[in-house]
């Protein structure tokens, strides 16, 4: 499961992923904007930053995706803004599609339109 660094404190905290390769470092400056008046969530995702990678080599959207809930519920968030840049965007979309209920709001920066399968091996 993915890592998450969070502060401050409002209602639909966002939630933040980052790219392919990527790590919570590179949303530094907007979380120090937003935490000037919420709690902003930044997660490395599993095998980024200080994420473990799986034993099982599971690096699935899905599998990604549920890690951004698993996080949510750790921190008994019920209701979110994800906000995803690159892969994050596809882990963020998978998500809010799977819990719209969940999400108050959502933000794609470049997502890929797919990920060629020879990539995602």
């Amino acid at each position: 499961m993915g890592h998450a660094s969070l502060s401050g404190g409002s209602e639909d905290q966002p939630i933040l992923a980052h790219s392919f390769g990527g790590s919570s470092a590179q949303w530094s400056p907007q979380l120090e904007h937003l935490r000037r008046t919420r709690r902003a969530i930044a997660l490395d995702l599993r095998g980024h930053g200080r994420s473990n990678a799986p034993d099982d080599g599971d690096f699935a959207v899905e599998s990604l995706a549920a890690d951004v809930g698993a996080v949510m519920d750790g921190l008994g968030l019920t209701n979110a803004v994800p906000i995803g840049h690159g892969l994050g965007a596809k882990v963020v979309a998978e998500y809010a599609g799977a819990h719209p209920g969940r999400v108050a709001g959502l933000v794609l920066a470049a997502a890929p339109a797919r990920i060629p399968a020879e990539q995602a091996r």
